[in-house]
């Protein structure tokens, strides 16, 4: 995984975790998780078999947890300095 920096710069993310099931830092994936996640609730929300309330509920639950992980995600970036990620299908362009 490759980042490019606030001041330019582009560097690979180390990985800094023993977890053998995902590559680049731990954070990161953990992100990717709770995205992952977050997306079984948009499946609640749509629905059709489900009642109006819980499919609402189901989209207020999923704005609560997108904004707790974009704003987690944000203030790791700025701990970082990272100013985008650089994904492999980036890198081919």
């Amino acid at each position: 995984m490759m980042a490019e920096l606030n001041d330019g710069s582009v560097v690979e993310l180390p990985k800094d975790c023993d977890c053998i099931t995902h590559e680049g830092p731990h954070w990161l994936h953990a992100n990717d998780l709770w995205r992952d996640r977050n997306r079984s609730l948009m499946g609640t929300a749509r629905a059709p078999s489900a009642d109006p309330a819980r499919r609402m509920l189901a989209m207020q639950g999923l704005a609560r947890e997108e904004m707790a992980r974009l704003a987690e995600k944000g203030r790791l970036f700025e701990r970082h300095g990272i100013a985008r990620l650089i994904r492999a299908a980036d890198q081919n362009d």
